[in-house]
């Protein structure tokens, strides 16, 4: 009895496991998806606003998050340097989250430590794209 148990548990957990692992097939690796995250901090070095805004999910207006861009880069300018922190890779079943902490400088002098959360969905012909920015300074703080 006790064996059936543990083999029962053995096929549950292996399952569990390819399960979880067809979630993130197709999947960008962390590496690929900072390649995006550094073209995004240089757009916003460069103030390509249209750049910057094709980031973010559709999730709101395209309204939304230009006003929000806005709102930033005047109370803490533009970004003037920028510093990777921590990676963070979740593979959940809606899909996988890159979680991104970077450490950036402003041209006002304002410091912040901003977090970027990008998702690639399991959904057919869904890119991955920023779900959430979340900005905290002395100067700033607000999530997107």
């Amino acid at each position: 009895m006790k064996s059936v148990v543990l083999s029962v548990r053995s096929v549950f957990v292996v399952t569990l496991i390819l399960f979880l692992a067809a979630c993130s097939i197709g999947s960008p690796t962390g590496e690929v998806v900072e390649k995006e995250v550094e073209k995004f901090f240089k757009a916003r070095q460069q103030q390509d606003i249209e750049a910057v805004l094709g980031y973010y999910s559709n999730k709101r207006s395209p309204e939304e998050w230009r006003d929000r861009y806005k709102d930033l880069v005047s109370k803490l300018g533009s970004v003037e340097s920028y510093k990777k922190i921590r990676l963070e890779v979740n593979t959940v079943l809606s899909g996988r989250f890159y979680i991104f902490d970077y450490q950036v400088k402003y041209t006002t002098g304002a410091e912040a430590r901003e977090t970027l959360t990008f998702l690639d969905t399991v959904e057919d012909g869904d890119k991955f794209s920023i779900v959430a920015h979340v900005i905290i300074s002395d100067d700033y703080q607000k999530i997107f």
